[in-house]
């Protein structure tokens, strides 16, 4: 499947300076870019961590092109979040994930998520990210036909650099 991770860069400190319902109207307008750019792009969105999205595209339900969708999802948060004045570091990357209900409390509590090396690799490329910039790994970058340049990137809990495509709006 294909995972999209998005983050808003420098939530401290936009906290420390501005009135929190100036951080919700912020925070707010990111998920609508996201969850517009998301859905749009059949893709599903799993969760809101704070000012954080995690989104996949699992190719049985979102169709041939579910990596595609999920790269043009993620350039067009990108790109509307750089008009908006949101400076968010988005990852996607594509590869085996578990899909799986989880609950808490006995039932009480139920949810649908993701888990696994390929979750825990996007999040660290959005990490990574810059403001506005999409970074992609080689097989999300592979499938949808880019061929470079390529950056080596070492990113925490792994054993081996994580070769990556840069995309800026």
């Amino acid at each position: 499947m294909a995972i999209l991770y998005a983050d808003i860069r420098k939530s401290t400190e936009y906290v420390r300076t501005h009135s929190p319902a100036e951080v919700a109207r912020r925070v707010n307008r990111f998920l609508d870019i996201s969850t517009e750019a998301i859905t749009e792009r059949d893709g599903f969105l799993l969760a809101f961590y704070g000012d954080c999205v995690l989104a996949n595209w699992p190719p049985g339900f979102s169709g041939a092109a579910y990596v595609s969708k999920a790269v043009e999802a993620g350039r067009s948060m990108a790109e509307a979040s750089r008009v908006a004045g949101i400076p968010v570091g988005i990852g996607v990357h594509a590869g085996s994930a578990y899909m799986c209900s989880v609950r808490a409390q006995r039932g009480s509590f139920r949810d649908v998520s993701v888990f696994g090396e390929a979750v825990n690799t996007v999040a660290r490329l959005s990490d990574s990210a810059e403001a506005c910039e999409l970074l992609l790994s080689r097989a999300a970058a592979a499938a949808v036909g880019i061929d470079g340049p390529w950056e080596s990137l070492a990113i925490e809990g792994f054993d081996q650099p994580v070769e990556v495509h840069r995309i800026q709006t």
